[in-house]
């Protein structure tokens, strides 16, 4: 609902609000001096009047200030007085709740004479009821006046001898009165004049407390913003002190592990060598002993062939002799026979001679080729074991053409290479895997790829971060940084496929 107001509304509603909020605690201090004077009265022994009647005091002038509160909120929700009327006073209304108890206090009776309730509310036609609280001075002063209206009831009774001597002391007491007034209304002014000199003296007190509260506040939150500041600046002095700890930490256990591996590097290239150099002495050895073994099968190859010429040799003339001799014969039985023939065959008709052409055509047609004599092709499985009868017995045609290792991923190329050794389809995968830039290793027998351009480039070598197929523990593709690839190790005599 508060939301709905306009704005002057909104500020009568708070301006009430801290008028109600006022007036609890002036009532709140209303019944602690109530409380202060029931505790006095009840007391045993000897009472302290004077306490009583400063309470008593203290009590009528908060229930003054709570009249002129009221009257204050009754002209505000009459809308006689605006709310910037009242905040003008509000200053000094706090400044009497919270320092009426001290010693030093002065009460300012005229705090609300500059609203001017009672003409405003007057003229507005609202009932103007205010009890004035009258000090214990003027009460002796009624109090005199009524001794002296006594007097001069007593003095009309008295003979008439008297009454010019009670004329003239009239006179001279009239003259002591106005000279009296005269004496309490400058004495009136110069307490008014000395009360606005303290109100405006407390005024400058409050505003340079609040002056002083101000700055103090500012001088503590600069102080804070610094102290922000200095724990910020702080904290990323340590943050970046820790990043470079970190980043040389890092570039230390960077360069550790660079050793490490160079070392590696270097033991297994030394092994290697080792490995190699005791390889080669085993096949010099072995080398010696096969060509000393060719040696002696040379000799003995040439004795048993010496000895075959020469019974091959006489083996040949036998042979020949007996040829000729057969031969010989042959010719006798043949010359024989054909005479024989001669004299016996009959004569053939030309159709018979036409049919037997005919037969020796046809059987000429189906005369068998040097290919009928050779095995047929079947195929027979390296390691054969008893498989379903549903399953294929002979690999598919479709392995036979280079289109299809195009279709197929790098695993499947790299598993057919290292499972069918010594065959066509392994030269086909080798072949594609060299046309997806895999280049085979002749050192380590397995494949590599760039992973990135070569950091160092020579005649010799080059080296970089490369991609390689481990095929021996994990059969997966791993990357290996500053990898040395040395060319003579590069195999270059297979042609990669054609793209």
């Amino acid at each position: 609902k508060a939301s709905r107001l306009d704005p002057e509304e909104k500020k009568r509603a708070e301006m009430r609000d801290w008028i109600q909020e006022k007036l609890q605690e002036i009532q709140d201090q209303v019944e602690m001096k109530e409380a202060d004077i029931e505790a006095l009265t009840t007391k045993k022994g000897k009472k302290d009047q004077n306490a009583i009647g400063e309470a008593l005091e203290m009590i009528a002038r908060h229930t003054w200030h709570i009249e002129q509160l009221e009257m204050v909120t009754r002209a505000l929700d009459n809308c006689i007085i605006g709310p910037e009327e009242v905040e003008e006073v509000k200053d000094e209304i706090e400044y009497y709740i919270e320092s009426n108890q001290d010693p030093d206090f002065y009460h300012d009776d005229q705090l609300y004479e500059q609203l001017e309730l009672e003409r405003k509310l007057g003229e507005s036609g609202q009932i103007v009821t205010v009890d004035v609280v009258v000090p214990e001075k003027n009460k002796k002063k009624d109090k005199d006046d009524d001794m002296s209206n006594s007097s001069e009831q007593d003095s009309k009774e008295s003979p008439e001898s008297t009454k010019k001597s009670k004329k003239e002391k009239k006179k001279a007491e009239k003259k002591k009165e106005e000279e009296a007034r005269k004496t309490a209304h400058e004495k009136l002014l110069a307490q008014q004049q000395e009360r606005q000199r303290l109100i405006q003296k407390q005024k400058e007190a409050q505003k340079a407390k609040k002056e002083q509260q101000r700055r103090e506040r500012e001088q503590q939150q600069l102080e804070a913003q610094q102290k922000a500041r200095q724990e910020q600046l702080l904290q990323q002095k340590q943050a970046q002190q820790q990043a470079q700890q970190q980043e040389q930490a890092k570039k230390q256990e960077q360069q550790q592990q660079k050793l490490r591996e160079e070392q590696i590097a270097k033991q297994r290239q030394q092994v290697q060598q080792q490995e190699l150099a005791r390889q080669q002495v085993q096949m010099q050895q072995q080398q010696q002993e096969i060509q000393k073994q060719a040696l002696e099968q040379q000799q003995i190859q040439k004795q048993a062939l010496e000895q075959q010429q020469i019974q091959k040799q006489a083996l040949e003339q036998q042979q020949i002799q007996k040829q000729a001799l057969e031969h010989q014969q042959i010719q006798k039985q043949a010359l024989e026979q054909q005479q024989l023939r001669v004299e016996s065959t009959p004569i053939v008709s030309g159709s018979e001679h036409t049919q037997q052409l005919s037969l020796l055509e046809s059987s000429l047609v189906h005369i068998p080729t040097s290919t009928d004599s050779e095995r047929p092709k079947v195929y027979v499985p390296q390691r054969p074991c008893a498989i379903p009868a549903s399953f294929p017995a002979s690999p598919t045609p479709l392995f036979e053409s280079p289109l299809m290792f195009e279709k197929l991923d790098v695993d499947t190329l790299i598993l057919i290479f290292y499972y069918q050794q010594g065959t066509y389809q392994q030269y086909l995968a080798a072949r594609e895997l060299k046309r997806k830039s895999w280049r085979y290793h002749k050192k380590y027998l397995t494949w590599f790829q760039r992973h990135e351009e070569p950091k160092v480039t020579t005649d010799e070598y080059e080296i970089g971060t490369y991609v390689y197929f481990d095929y021996e523990t994990g059969w997966c593709q791993r990357i290996k940084s500053d990898f040395t690839f040395e060319y003579p190790y590069l195999e270059d005599e297979l042609q990669p496929a054609p793209k």
